[in-house]
């Protein structure tokens, strides 16, 4: 008598992996961080994203393994494995400056995720919503090409000062 044990084994694709940009609130002249959210029914490796944002509103501070690649754009890379992704885990976080009043969308504009499956990914943006505050102009790294100086108008008058005025720029004691 032979006896052969017989196995069922389920075999079935993996769920599409969604990656959602977070949202937030912020006062103009405020820092706010927004999250990078992946949720799969996978493990994955090795990931990098372009992320893009409205520099006009915002002012890119600093991530996790986030670098700016340009005013508005940013990229995301990692190589560290995570096993499994089955309920929504953060990937890192990035930190802006509110410039002004309006709504940013933070969004996945690229991504290369690697797995042991081939995955299908479902992207959903942010908002960094932005109210009242004191509005600010984005910090400049670079010199700026302005080097024409503003001549004075007509009607400019440039006043001597008295003789027994003191001009040294130190109060007199």
């Amino acid at each position: 008598c032979l006896v052969v044990p017989c196995f069922s084994m389920m075999v079935s694709a993996a769920t599409p992996g969604k990656i959602t940009v977070g949202s937030a609130t912020a006062k103009a002249g405020e820092e706010v961080t927004v999250t990078l959210n992946a949720k799969v029914d996978a493990g994955i490796g090795k990931r990098t994203m372009t992320i893009s944002y409205d520099s006009s509103l915002l002012e890119f501070v600093s991530g996790t393994n986030v670098t700016k690649v340009s005013d508005g754009e940013l990229e995301y890379a990692e190589e560290t494995g995570i096993n499994s992704l089955y309920s929504e885990k953060q990937l890192t976080s990035m930190t802006f400056k509110a410039l002004s009043e309006g709504t940013a969308t933070v969004k996945v504009k690229t991504y290369d995720i690697k797995s042991s499956f081939d995955l299908s990914w479902t992207c959903y943006d942010g908002k960094v919503t932005i109210g009242g505050g004191t509005s600010v102009a984005p910090e400049t790294t670079e010199p700026s090409d302005d080097t024409t100086a503003e001549e004075p108008s007509d009607d400019t008058t440039i006043e001597e000062p008295a003789d027994d005025a003191d001009v040294s720029g130190t109060d007199a004691e």
